[in-house]
């Protein structure tokens, strides 16, 4: 039977602890002091698990959290809720890693299209720190690309504060835009809710290659994004 941790700081792990349910599954979960069916975190043993998912923000303690997953061995499956960790040497371990898999909401939609190259990325939100957080959201389609197709030297990027939260792409095949969760091109849209990205997720779970590439290719998004300057080793 599939053992399954929650570790949270942050509003995500809601979402996550109602898909397991829903499938009849309930999730131990983990926080930073014991609160209401929870567990302190202080409390975690990964080996007891087969599916971990981290839903920690801020990032300083996400990356404490996930050293210490990495140091005790932990070999089964990592689920790593976005933003992932500012420390380029623990992104670097977490991409070379087997079983860890960086969750972005659209990277598992069941879509595939070739949009080809981005000319401008614009985000919206009523805080700058987001900017990160919207564009990862953003570059869905070129996760799963088997050659990363985002070169960061020719797009004209920008941020808005506004109520919304939304982000709009030029690409070579059209407009790309989310609102509320929702993603159109050129007006047409595509549906989807998280628990069918969810299960689309789990259905490829053991896809090495697929998992590699989305992997790999957020490495590569994080190393050109002009917000990498705030990282630390």
């Amino acid at each position: 039977m599939v053992q399954v941790a929650i570790l949270w700081f942050w509003r995500q792990w809601k979402k996550h602890a109602h898909f397991w349910r829903h499938i009849w599954v309930e999730p131990t979960i983990f926080t930073r002091t014991a609160w209401e069916n929870s567990s302190s975190i202080e409390e975690f043993s990964p080996e007891k698990y087969t599916i971990v998912v981290c839903a920690i923000f801020p990032l300083d303690e996400q990356t404490k959290v996930l050293s210490k997953i990495l140091i005790s061995g932990y070999l089964w499956y990592l689920i790593i809720e976005k933003p992932i960790t500012f420390s380029k040497k623990l992104l670097e371990t977490l991409v070379g890693r087997e079983r860890t898999i960086f969750f972005i909401d659209e990277a598992y939609m069941d879509i595939h299209m070739r949009i080809g190259k981005i000319y401008e990325i614009e985000t919206v939100s009523y805080v700058p720190d987001d900017a990160l957080s919207i564009q990862e959201h953003a570059i869905w389609y070129t996760l799963r690309s088997p050659v990363w197709v985002l070169s960061y030297r020719d797009i004209i990027n920008s941020h808005i504060l506004s109520i919304d939260q939304r982000y709009l792409l030029a690409t070579d095949v059209g407009t790309i835009e989310s609102v509320n969760g929702a993603v159109y091109l050129d007006g047409r849209l595509f549906s989807f809710s998280f628990d069918a990205v969810y299960t689309y997720m789990l259905y490829h779970i053991a896809d090495d290659e697929m998992m590699g590439k989305i992997r790999s290719n957020y490495l590569n998004f994080r190393l050109q994004s002009p917000y990498w300057a705030l990282s630390y080793e």
